[in-house]
């Protein structure tokens, strides 16, 4: 083997190995869990004998896809997709409530993050309040207990 073959075969390795090293330090150190954050509640309604479920969930590298999902029926665990056609699908981090009447529940939500279904089977009804600016939005989420909400969010602990 030339010299020159060698001078090229020994670059090569070194810095395959210094590249190798460099994926186990980033590798090791920067480790990130890739798990959704998914919290569940329940919305009782003693009066009607029901309850709305809900589920939050955050997923992706930096948790930036986000759902808030209202539903009629138990979510499962396992499994986590869900119908537009039966469930309230909120794109956002936080949506705030309350029970009115005994068979309503109020949601304030930014306006553009709802998916509304064609078929929600309950005697609840779902009456949505749009929260259209940023200014709204900020408000609400100041003082949603001074206007007697409750919040549902991904970010709460």
């Amino acid at each position: 083997m030339s010299k020159r073959m060698k001078i090229i075969l020994f670059g090569f390795l070194f810095i395959s190995g210094i590249a190798g090293l460099g994926y186990w330090f980033v590798d090791d150190t920067f480790d990130v869990d890739m798990e959704p954050v998914v919290k569940d509640y329940i919305i009782e309604f003693k009066s009607l004998d029901e309850k709305i479920y809900v589920s939050s969930r955050a997923w992706g590298v930096s948790g930036n896809h986000q759902e808030i999902v209202l539903s009629s029926t138990p979510i499962s665990p396992k499994h986590r997709e869900y119908s537009k056609n039966d469930n309230y699908i909120f794109y956002t981090s936080e949506i705030y409530y309350k029970k009115e009447g005994g068979d309503k529940l109020i949601v304030f939500a930014p306006n553009s993050s709802v998916s509304e279904p064609k078929g929600f089977n309950s005697s609840i009804h779902i009456i949505l309040k749009d929260l259209r600016t940023a200014d709204e939005l900020k408000n609400y989420e100041n003082n949603y207990k001074k206007y007697g909400l409750e919040k549902i969010s991904i970010l709460d602990k």
